[in-house]
């Protein structure tokens, strides 16, 4: 049997099946080994062609902070008296568009130390309140939480726990007699 010498030279590694002009080095191609027709062309490297800068990358928006309550109101002012765009409070007053925005659609919050409601009953309207509630026994079955909604409308403006007391000091219970608010028991 013959065989048949299939080593390659150890002074040229690349095969004999690359042609000698891709050896050169004015070849075009940046890989010296031969490509399959399935494989797509390599890059090609233009020597002069510029090349493109590099992106920066986007500076991160800084944060503001809300506005407080004394600026949001300066804003509705401009905005609802002045009659003023957001654009124009924006510019005069160095806010964003979103701040003057939210200013402008939410509703501004009550001042410090300032409650919603009336905590006490006034006395007079305690003595009505009593005589009221007494008068009506078939309202003592409804929660104290829902009585709101039952008392003449001049006593609307209190809160369930201004009324609550003004009956607990008047001498009614509350209905059920305390019983589910998690004291024990069964």
């Amino acid at each position: 049997m013959e065989t048949t010498d299939t080593t390659v030279d150890m002074e040229d590694p690349i095969s004999p099946a690359i042609p000698e002009e891709a050896h050169s080095p004015t070849a075009t191609s940046t890989s010296t080994r031969a490509r399959s027709p399935t494989q797509p062309p390599g890059p090609q490297v233009l020597p002069d062609a510029p090349q493109p800068e590099p992106r920066a990358l986007p500076t991160p928006k800084k944060r503001v902070g809300n506005l407080d309550r004394d600026q949001r109101l300066r804003v509705r002012t401009l905005r609802d008296d002045a009659g003023w765009t957001y654009a124009a409070i924006s510019s005069k007053t160095g806010f964003t568009y979103r701040q003057i925005q939210h200013a402008c659609t939410n509703p501004i919050p009550p001042a410090p130390g300032t409650r919603r409601g009336n905590a006490t009953v006034e006395p007079e309207d305690r003595e009505r309140l009593t005589e009221w509630y007494a008068a009506n026994s078939g309202i003592h079955h409804v929660p104290w939480r829902s009585l709101q909604t039952f008392v003449p409308p001049d006593l609307r403006h209190y809160t369930i726990p201004a009324l609550s007391t003004a009956l607990q000091s008047g001498g009614f219970q509350r209905p059920g007699g305390g019983r589910g608010r998690g004291r024990g028991g069964g």
